[in-house]
């Protein structure tokens, strides 16, 4: 009888041991499953954060680039006006030629008018070729501040 009793005590105790390992894995796993459910949450607030940071630069940059347009915008419309105030200086040039009584003394007149003609329009080339290139650099550097990432 006394077999008995420790062969069930015996049973009882490996019956205890395995449902303890057992209760063990099951919590085990639920804590397992906890963390990599807490690791997913925070992959999914990561990649929503990196794609909100993303479209925000995005819409900076889209911005910015607008901006450029319309500062090329203006730029070029400045940039007709002046043609058109020089097309209206070589205008008043060819009008005082053609006005000159002919002469010796218009000679002189149309010398200088020719002069001025000539360096009006060496003048008028350089500015425009340096106004359009610092239009250009200052626009570039202007968009890359305003798109640069802050």
């Amino acid at each position: 009888m006394i077999y008995t009793h420790a062969a069930a005590a015996l049973i009882a105790a490996a019956l205890a041991a395995a449902g303890t390992w057992r209760v063990q894995e099951w919590r085990h796993a639920a804590i397992d499953a906890d963390r990599a459910a807490a690791a997913q949450e925070a992959r999914r607030n990561h990649e929503r954060a990196t794609r909100e940071t993303e479209n925000n630069r995005q819409q900076k940059v889209t911005h910015a680039q607008q901006q450029a347009a319309d500062r090329a915008s203006v730029a070029r419309r400045d940039a007709d006006s002046a043609r058109a105030e020089l097309e209206r200086l070589r205008n008043d040039i060819t009008t005082a030629r053609a006005d000159a009584v002919p002469g010796s003394a218009c000679a002189a007149s149309d010398r200088r008018a020719a002069t001025a003609e000539h360096l009006l329009a060496e003048c008028s080339a350089a500015y425009q070729g340096l106004a359009r290139t610092a239009d250009g650099h200052a626009g570039d550097v202007r968009t890359l501040m305003q798109a640069w990432p802050r």
